[in-house]
């Protein structure tokens, strides 16, 4: 009796599946660390540089030369780790954040 077009894919599946792939997962060897030129590193550095006054977003981008999502990546990043911390704009709607660093005393 012939295969059909169902029993043949099925069978390809099957074989497919039961193939063992290697690992091609590789761990990032710089993952929580700030690195020299990054988008973050420069984002830190712009709100350190002017240190007590908070930036807004627009004004990070300006400092840095970063496009939108990697200083909204940086931003979020630094809040995580508590290098920054975010005040809220005045007289703005609540998304609209300004940004200023943490430094130890």
């Amino acid at each position: 009796m012939p295969m059909t077009a169902f029993q043949s894919m099925a069978m390809q599946l099957a074989r497919c599946a039961s193939i063992q792939h290697p690992n091609t997962c590789r761990p990032n060897p710089h993952k929580g660390m700030l690195q020299h030129g990054s988008a973050t590193y420069r984002v830190y550095r712009a709100l350190l540089a002017v240190y007590p006054t908070p930036l807004q977003a627009w004004e990070l981008r300006r400092h840095c030369g970063s496009g939108r999502g990697a200083v909204a990546w940086a931003v979020r990043y630094l809040k995580g780790i508590g290098c920054i911390e975010c005040l809220p704009d005045d007289g703005r709607h609540l998304r609209y954040l300004r940004y200023r660093a943490r430094v130890e005393r």
